[in-house]
């Protein structure tokens, strides 16, 4: 971003210094393309900051609802051990006394 912010400052357009990055996707980059000629980058850059949060959010939810399953799954695990290891005990005592 440092170097994208030089060539601004030298005069270079935002589109042109940010295309020759690797981590800016593309269609980002003509977007900005497309707002600095129609002179409207501040909307475009409202509406594509509204898509990438969308995308975010689709991708947070997606990682929760994979990992919830598998959360379940070990806190059963893990009280079914200390009822195990409670119960276990218990029944030991109970079976030596008779």
């Amino acid at each position: 971003m440092n170097d994208a912010i030089v060539k601004v400052k030298a005069g270079q357009a935002l589109s042109v210094s940010l295309g020759d990055r690797e981590e800016i996707p593309g269609i980002l980059t003509q977007m900005i393309r497309v707002g600095e000629e129609t002179g409207e980058l501040g909307s475009i850059l409202k509406t594509m900051s509204k898509f990438y949060q969308r995308e975010v959010m689709n991708a947070v939810d997606t990682l929760v609802g994979m990992i919830e399953p598998v959360m379940i799954v070990a806190l059963g695990i893990g009280v079914g051990i200390l009822l195990a290891s409670v119960l276990m005990p218990i029944y030991n005592i109970a079976g030596g006394v008779s």
